[in-house]
């Protein structure tokens, strides 16, 4: 028994050295001596640190959020003022059109006949200039952003295609009746086409 004790008390003073040992060994250093934290105090300052990290995962991905929140109300906003002077250039050029004196007024089957025998010539007398064409409709085709009519003659292959610069104005028109459109003449390609087309009667 005697025995023992010495052991736990030899065993005393040699942690009680070794403290003194590391605290002199620390002064030299210029550097204060701090004892080892406990298991409680270490397991705090644990705890501290993975909220502290939570926490600034929570900031960081709020932070995000905002930015895309931002970014996509930004897209939509310019996608919206886009949209609206889009619409207003289009019904721009809808009233200049409607507006605007014809330099010719012509039936539709002589435009398609002077067309049809020399397309070079008829170039020469209707490219680039506003027609007013009267004939009858025979194929309205129109979607919510634009509508083509078109006017067909008997014994031509070709007919005038009218791209509408308003695609509404087409649910005034019907298949098979009398109508006058005005336009641009652009030329032929399969047809005739007239561009920036405004329904006139």
């Amino acid at each position: 028994m005697s025995f023992f004790l010495l052991d736990c008390i030899s065993d005393v003073k040699g942690c009680r050295r070794q403290e003194t040992d590391s605290a002199k060994h620390w002064r030299s250093r210029g550097r204060p001596f701090r004892e080892p934290c406990n298991v409680a105090t270490r397991r705090r300052q644990e705890e501290g640190d993975a909220q502290s990290d939570k926490k600034k995962c929570t900031e960081s991905k709020q932070s995000i959020m905002n930015k895309t929140y931002k970014s996509v109300l930004i897209g939509i906003i310019i996608a919206a003022i886009v949209g609206i002077i889009a619409y207003r250039q289009v019904m721009r050029g809808h009233d200049d059109m409607a507006k605007a004196k014809p330099d010719i007024t012509i039936k539709a089957e002589e435009l398609i006949k002077l067309y049809e025998e020399d397309e070079k010539n008829a170039d020469n007398l209707f490219l680039g200039k506003i027609l007013e064409i009267k004939g009858v409709v025979s194929l309205i085709e129109s979607t919510e952003e634009e509508a083509t009519i078109t006017m067909e003659v008997d014994g031509y292959m070709g007919g005038i295609a009218f791209e509408l610069t308003n695609p509404e104005e087409a649910d005034e028109l019907h298949e098979e009746e009398y109508h006058v459109l005005k336009g641009k003449c652009s030329g032929k390609l399969t047809d005739v086409v007239i561009s920036r087309s405004v329904v006139v009667e």
